[in-house]
């Protein structure tokens, strides 16, 4: 997203809604606030100095965009040392079975002992583990050194980005949160008089600040106490929003005057 476009994006954010209020005769609008329905936190995946952003607080990214990325030197050094280790396995592995194959060809012809034979089976089922061992950790370190490049887990709006470049982090570190663009909601705080004029499943109209402001339908999804007994939280499920809604814009849930 170019610096114009995230200018664009709040600018709309705060956009006036006095266009949408045709119904007023019929209806009580109540401020509201566009929210993701769902609110991804990203946390660090591995221990490091961030080294670069990729993106932009307010930015819209597809799936598994770069958002940040992590000092790989450690990992990498790691990586390499795990891949020679495991080259020593496997070779050592070849030489056990080889050694095994030219006893029990030798046991053909009875010139070796069986107790010989165990031992080298033994040593062979014993390569053949650390042979595992070995790739085991060469795909640990590959898969830690991939996470030093921290991703969007789903499409959506990187509304927060908190580490700085030059700041290190600790494993399980808070890095980002994405904010789905699939599913929004309008969420708002009715007083007691409001919301007896609705109930959960209910149609209901969303005035949303655009540029040019628009009315949508939508499904009240939640119900709820808020912080005090006089104060009631309303949350619209948006069935179609419109192309360019994102969580974080202004709007207006048009309360029925009277109940349905």
């Amino acid at each position: 997203m170019t610096r114009a476009t995230t200018l664009t994006v709040l600018a709309l954010l705060a956009a006036p809604l006095e266009p949408l209020l045709a119904q007023e005769n019929e209806t009580t609008a109540v401020e509201a606030r566009i929210r993701a329905a769902r609110e991804i936190d990203v946390s660090a995946q591995v221990a490091g100095v961030v080294v670069a952003h990729r993106i932009e607080r307010n930015t819209l990214v597809e799936k598994n965009a770069v958002i940040l990325e992590i000092d790989p030197t450690f990992h990498r050094i790691a990586l390499e040392n795990a891949k020679a280790r495991s080259r020593k396995a496997e070779s050592d592995l070849k030489l056990t079975s080889q050694e095994l194959d030219r006893e029990m060809n030798l046991k053909r012809g009875d010139s070796t002992s069986a107790a010989e034979i165990d031992r080298l089976r033994a040593a062979l089922a014993s390569a053949q583990a650390a042979r595992d061992v070995a790739q085991a950790a060469v795909d640990d370190s590959r898969h830690r050194l991939d996470r030093c490049t921290v991703r969007a887990p789903e499409s959506g709006l990187v509304s927060e980005l908190w580490p700085e470049v030059g700041e290190t982090l600790g494993l399980g570190a808070p890095v980002a949160r994405v904010l789905t663009v699939q599913d929004l909601i309008a969420e708002a705080f009715l007083s007691p008089e409001e919301v007896v004029r609705v109930e959960r499943g209910q149609e209901i109209q969303v005035a949303i600040a655009l540029p040019t402001p628009t009315t949508v339908t939508g499904r009240i999804r939640e119900l709820a106490g808020a912080a005090t007994n006089r104060i009631f939280r309303i949350r619209v499920a948006l069935s179609e929003p419109p192309a360019g809604v994102l969580a974080g814009f202004s709007a207006r849930i048009l309360i029925p005057r009277r109940k349905r």
